[in-house]
């Protein structure tokens, strides 16, 4: 058997009610995901219901994140997206949206402008503050995204922004299981753009992990 260094004694429940945490969104889920992290790891078990993710279940090492197969039902918020007002650069933890108010503190979001459609797929960043109409976020953004507007032909790339993620991610994490969820990663509204990369579950940088 593989060695995975979870707990077989700690599990904590998330449900709809009669649970030890209950709510219907990530919230609920990530505080029981930091609860068992906080104590050295073990078992989140989600009971069965539809929970609606606002932003990605962001994983720790050492949990086993499980479900009731095909009663526990994760989905994805209802996409909203706005062009950028300026540029977002490199090294900024905060965005300037055209309209703001689609967009909630504890939202998970991306940008993407023409010439880079996907980059922060895979390491979206979550709105921490939002004040005179900036989005403050929880990390750096690592790229260049240009707000000109002009045709892409004219040399225009576009910013956008939107609440796009993998309803469960992990960056550099290790000793997880992944099994029993039924992920729902389609969007029911596009987002404002064309070719939109999410996915139901991202790993990134991770070792002895497994989803069933």
């Amino acid at each position: 058997a593989q060695k995975t260094g979870l707990s077989q004694d700690a599990i904590i429940t998330v449900g709809i009610t009669g649970a030890d945490i209950n709510g219907s969104d990530n919230l609920a889920i990530q505080a029981a995901v930091d609860m068992m992290y906080q104590s050295g790891g073990g078992t989140v078990k989600i009971l069965a219901g539809e929970y609606i993710l606002y932003d990605a279940i962001r994983l720790h090492s050492n949990i086993h994140l499980t479900g009731d197969r095909e009663k526990t039902i994760l989905k994805h918020a209802p996409a909203v997206s706005s062009t950028l007002l300026k540029d977002a650069d490199i090294g900024q933890k905060e965005v300037t949206p055209d309209d703001p108010s689609l967009f909630k503190v504890g939202m998970g979001i991306v940008c993407r402008d023409n010439e880079l459609l996907n980059e922060m797929v895979t390491k979206p960043l979550t709105i921490i503050r939002i004040e005179n109409g900036v989005l403050y976020l929880s990390g750096y953004i690592e790229f260049d995204f240009n707000a000109d507007y002009d045709l892409p032909q004219k040399g225009g790339r576009g910013a956008l922004i939107a609440n796009i993620f993998p309803l469960v991610y992990g960056f550099e994490v290790e000793n997880v299981i992944i099994d029993g969820l039924t992920i729902d990663s389609k969007v029911d509204k596009n987002p404002g753009w064309i070719d939109v990369r999410t996915g139901g579950v991202c790993l990134d940088r991770s070792k002895n992990c497994a989803v069933h």
